[in-house]
């Protein structure tokens, strides 16, 4: 039997609207929302709590923050849009073009965190 998402999480967070399904009526509508969300994934680092032992023997939590990495299904969470939509709008003239330059930004951000040693290369 399928379970839910976990409780007390935030995924609905992601989401850029709320309502229906948004409709991007020109391949540049779909590349300001897709922008929105590289925006957002820069502006929103994780972090990670690292500790650190003080002089005296006390403990200090840090929180670093940490490159997010972007990704496709991070992005259609963002801009409210299923998987089956994005398929369609890769295969729509015109939109076709703006869906692989979203897809190469994602690729080339996530390989210069991964060559710059910010994420974890054998994930990306």
């Amino acid at each position: 039997m399928a379970q839910g998402a976990p409780k007390g999480n935030q995924f609905w967070k992601l989401r850029s609207s709320h309502g229906t399904q948004p409709f991007f009526a020109t391949p540049d509508d779909l590349w300001q929302a897709a922008c929105e969300y590289f925006e957002w994934a820069d502006e929103n680092p994780l972090y990670e709590d690292r500790v650190f032992s003080t002089k005296d023997d006390g403990i200090l939590h840090e929180a670093v923050a940490k490159m997010r990495a972007m990704t496709q299904s991070g992005m259609l969470l963002f801009i409210d849009i299923s998987q089956r939509s994005w398929m369609d709008y890769t295969k729509r003239p015109g939109y076709d073009l703006v869906c692989e330059k979203i897809m190469e930004v994602i690729r080339s951000q996530k390989f210069a965190g991964a060559a710059a040693g910010l994420l974890n290369p054998v994930i990306i």
